[in-house]
């Protein structure tokens, strides 16, 4: 197999980020790991994120294997990113990027004016303030009755492995608390693995999520450098099957364990269309984009960083932005790129009624918007309310 469809490549990868109505489940472990974990730099991410994969998904279900099964784990990993991972990936994620994390993290605070001393001191004070207990950053600092900043101390320990991120005070407030690691998970072992032999299995991580990609992919979503990328590739080229993508330039990389399964991959015929939320993993997995976007479409959807907003995706190519907002009374605001024809249309609104409903927990008024202003001609962070403004 050397030269691949590029839409049959598309729909292979929708398979595996469970976009089709073929591949649902409701298991949210399942969908975390198959997907390449949950972006959740944004706090609603990830609840959105599954709600468009899944069948019947509740909020409750998420919370519930964070922070009660704790089969999954919030980590600051790839990129310097938060992400929710399955827990018995941790070691490797923290293997793999804890250097790059943890030293930006520690500049961070030294920025902030905390000392070498300081920090030590603080750091003991906290692990003892929350034996097998859960605290927001504010209610550590009123314990400590501080001046020191405590949340960078807190960012520190938490990305060298001492605390984790636990529970939101709610599934759209970025407040949460903050619990010591070996309270959550006493049998795991976060120095297990070697730096080197890490990135190699989050560099198969990767490809078993979002494979076919390109070396120019990988290097964007590990945020590994390209030396290193190209170690791990060669260490693992025997698992690897080089492809071409009709239509587009360069080389693919895929795994051979994905061969059979794309063989036998079935197309539907109905389109497929989703919701997609702000850092989506579907997009946010790759550099090279032109497989699911049109260039003119660019500005739109991903803003000067590459963070993409939130999309509305008809079979692996987005045809438009979604929003949602309260104005009088709740709603979810959509701008197209252009015509959809007018089935694809009823099913667009049909997805936005489903997905106000979630967020608001009520009916919804859909709002078309006839312009929006694109992300690289705005201020940072206006790819989290793409539509605020829209006319």
């Amino acid at each position: 197999m050397n030269a691949i469809d590029v839409e049959r490549a598309n729909h292979f990868i929708l398979a595996k980020q469970h976009l089709t109505s073929a591949i649902r489940v409701a298991d949210v472990s399942d969908v975390t790991r198959h997907t390449g974990g949950l972006h959740a730099t944004a706090v609603s991410t990830p609840y959105l994120s599954l709600f468009a994969r899944m069948t019947d998904f509740s909020r409750a279900d998420l919370v519930r294997e964070l922070y009660e099964q704790r089969t999954l784990a919030k980590i600051r990993c790839v990129r310097k990113t938060i992400y929710i991972q399955p827990a018995d990936w941790i070691p490797a994620f923290y293997a793999a990027t804890a250097p790059a994390v943890a030293g930006a993290s520690e500049r961070f605070m030294q920025a902030r004016g905390v000392s070498p001393r300081q920090f030590e001191r603080v750091r003991s004070e906290i692990l003892e303030l929350l034996h097998n207990t859960e605290m927001t950053a504010s209610q550590i600092k009123n314990h400590l009755n501080t001046a020191i900043d405590v949340s960078s101390i807190l960012y520190v320990l938490c990305d060298r492995g001492e605390l984790i991120r636990a529970r939101p005070l709610s599934w759209r407030d970025k407040r949460h608390t903050y619990a010591r690691f070996r309270d959550y998970f006493p049998d795991l072992d976060l120095h297990t693995l070697a730096e080197a032999e890490a990135k190699r299995a989050i560099v198969r991580f990767y490809l078993a999520a979002f494979g076919p990609a390109t070396e120019t992919d990988v290097v964007w979503w590990t945020g590994f450098g390209k030396r290193d990328v190209k170690r791990a590739l060669k260490e693992i080229s025997e698992q690897i099957m080089k492809v071409v993508l009709t239509s587009l330039p360069g080389e693919y990389l895929l795994l051979r364990s994905d061969e059979e399964k794309f063989e036998q991959l079935q197309v539907e015929e109905k389109p497929a269309v989703h919701f997609l939320p702000v850092l989506d993993s579907f997009l946010m997995g790759y550099k090279q984009r032109e497989r699911f976007i049109s260039a003119e479409h660019r500005e739109f959807i991903f803003d000067r960083s590459g963070n993409a907003t939130s999309t509305i995706v008809v079979t692996g190519r987005v045809v438009g932005v979604w929003d949602y907002g309260l104005s009088d009374t709740p709603c979810v605001k959509v701008y197209l790129f252009g015509k959809v024809g007018d089935a694809i249309l009823d099913r667009i609104e049909e997805q936005a009624r489903l997905m106000g409903r979630f967020v608001f927990g009520e009916d919804v008024n859909i709002v078309h918007c006839a312009s929006m202003t694109p992300l690289t001609e705005r201020t940072a962070g206006s790819m989290m309310s793409p539509l605020k403004n829209c006319a």
